[in-house]
Protein backbone atom coordinates (compact mmCIF):
# COMPACT_ATOMS: atom_id res chain seq x y z
CA UNK A 1 0.00 0.00 0.00
CA UNK A 2 1.26 3.50 -0.82
CA UNK A 3 2.26 5.78 2.00
CA UNK A 4 0.61 9.22 1.58
CA UNK A 5 2.19 10.74 4.68
CA UNK A 6 3.42 14.27 4.17
CA UNK A 7 5.00 16.22 6.98
CA UNK A 8 5.36 19.96 7.43
CA UNK A 9 8.48 21.75 8.69
CA UNK A 10 7.58 20.91 12.30
CA UNK A 11 7.30 17.20 11.53
CA UNK A 12 3.53 17.11 11.95
CA UNK A 13 1.54 14.94 9.56
CA UNK A 14 -0.46 16.76 6.89
CA UNK A 15 -3.53 15.02 5.52
CA UNK A 16 -4.87 15.56 2.03
CA UNK A 17 -7.34 14.00 -0.33
CA UNK A 18 -5.91 12.51 -3.50
CA UNK A 19 -9.33 12.80 -5.18
CA UNK A 20 -9.52 16.51 -4.34
CA UNK A 21 -6.04 17.10 -5.78
CA UNK A 22 -6.96 15.27 -8.99
CA UNK A 23 -10.20 17.28 -9.24
CA UNK A 24 -8.28 20.55 -8.71
CA UNK A 25 -5.72 19.65 -11.39
CA UNK A 26 -8.46 18.77 -13.89
CA UNK A 27 -10.36 21.99 -13.17
CA UNK A 28 -7.22 24.09 -13.57
CA UNK A 29 -6.46 22.31 -16.85
CA UNK A 30 -9.96 22.97 -18.22
CA UNK A 31 -9.87 26.64 -17.27
CA UNK A 32 -6.37 27.12 -18.71
CA UNK A 33 -7.44 25.47 -21.96
CA UNK A 34 -10.57 27.58 -22.29
CA UNK A 35 -8.79 30.85 -21.52
CA UNK A 36 -5.95 29.97 -23.90
CA UNK A 37 -8.42 29.35 -26.72
CA UNK A 38 -10.23 32.61 -25.98
CA UNK A 39 -6.88 34.42 -25.90
CA UNK A 40 -5.92 32.92 -29.26
CA UNK A 41 -9.22 34.07 -30.74
CA UNK A 42 -8.67 37.56 -29.34
CA UNK A 43 -5.17 37.70 -30.81
CA UNK A 44 -6.57 36.70 -34.20
CA UNK A 45 -9.36 39.28 -34.09
CA UNK A 46 -6.92 41.99 -33.00
CA UNK A 47 -4.74 41.15 -35.98
CA UNK A 48 -1.63 40.32 -33.99
CA UNK A 49 1.17 38.93 -36.11
CA UNK A 50 4.61 37.62 -35.30
CA UNK A 51 6.16 38.70 -32.04
CA UNK A 52 3.09 40.70 -30.98
CA UNK A 53 1.02 37.52 -30.77
CA UNK A 54 3.72 35.68 -28.84
CA UNK A 55 4.03 38.53 -26.34
CA UNK A 56 0.26 38.61 -25.96
CA UNK A 57 0.33 34.88 -25.15
CA UNK A 58 3.03 35.29 -22.51
CA UNK A 59 1.16 38.17 -20.88
CA UNK A 60 -2.12 36.27 -20.99
CA UNK A 61 -0.54 33.11 -19.56
CA UNK A 62 1.11 35.08 -16.75
CA UNK A 63 -2.21 36.72 -15.85
CA UNK A 64 -3.97 33.33 -15.81
CA UNK A 65 -1.29 31.76 -13.62
CA UNK A 66 -1.10 34.69 -11.20
CA UNK A 67 -4.88 34.80 -10.84
CA UNK A 68 -4.88 31.07 -10.04
CA UNK A 69 -2.14 31.62 -7.47
CA UNK A 70 -4.02 34.53 -5.93
CA UNK A 71 -7.10 32.32 -5.53
CA UNK A 72 -4.88 29.68 -3.86
CA UNK A 73 -3.29 32.16 -1.48
CA UNK A 74 0.03 31.90 -3.42
CA UNK A 75 0.52 28.34 -2.15
CA UNK A 76 -0.18 25.98 -5.03
CA UNK A 77 1.14 22.93 -3.16
CA UNK A 78 -1.88 23.14 -0.86
CA UNK A 79 -4.32 22.59 -3.75
CA UNK A 80 -2.32 20.82 -6.47
CA UNK A 81 0.55 18.38 -6.75
CA UNK A 82 2.93 21.10 -7.98
CA UNK A 83 5.09 23.56 -6.10
CA UNK A 84 4.57 27.24 -6.91
CA UNK A 85 7.52 27.64 -9.35
CA UNK A 86 6.54 24.47 -11.22
CA UNK A 87 2.92 25.57 -11.25
CA UNK A 88 3.85 28.88 -12.89
CA UNK A 89 5.56 27.26 -15.89
CA UNK A 90 3.64 24.00 -16.17
CA UNK A 91 1.96 23.54 -19.51
CA UNK A 92 3.21 26.73 -21.12
CA UNK A 93 4.30 24.85 -24.26
CA UNK A 94 1.24 22.63 -24.64
CA UNK A 95 -1.21 25.48 -24.09
CA UNK A 96 0.91 27.56 -26.46
CA UNK A 97 0.16 25.14 -29.29
CA UNK A 98 -3.59 25.53 -28.76
CA UNK A 99 -3.16 29.30 -28.61
CA UNK A 100 -1.28 29.37 -31.93
CA UNK A 101 -3.88 27.12 -33.56
CA UNK A 102 -6.79 29.40 -32.66
CA UNK A 103 -4.76 32.57 -33.23
CA UNK A 104 -3.94 31.61 -36.82
CA UNK A 105 -7.42 30.18 -37.48
CA UNK A 106 -9.26 33.31 -36.37
CA UNK A 107 -6.71 35.60 -38.04
CA UNK A 108 -7.20 33.75 -41.33
CA UNK A 109 -10.99 33.86 -41.03
CA UNK A 110 -11.08 37.57 -40.22
CA UNK A 111 -8.32 39.05 -42.36
CA UNK A 112 -7.72 36.61 -45.23
CA UNK A 113 -11.16 35.32 -46.14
Amino acid sequence: MMNDDIHDSKGERIYFSREAMIHNNKTIDHVRTLLTLIGGCCAGVLGCTGLNGAILYLIMYAVIQLSFLAMMGFDSAKYTTLSTPKFLVSGIESYGLSYVLFWTLVYALVYIY
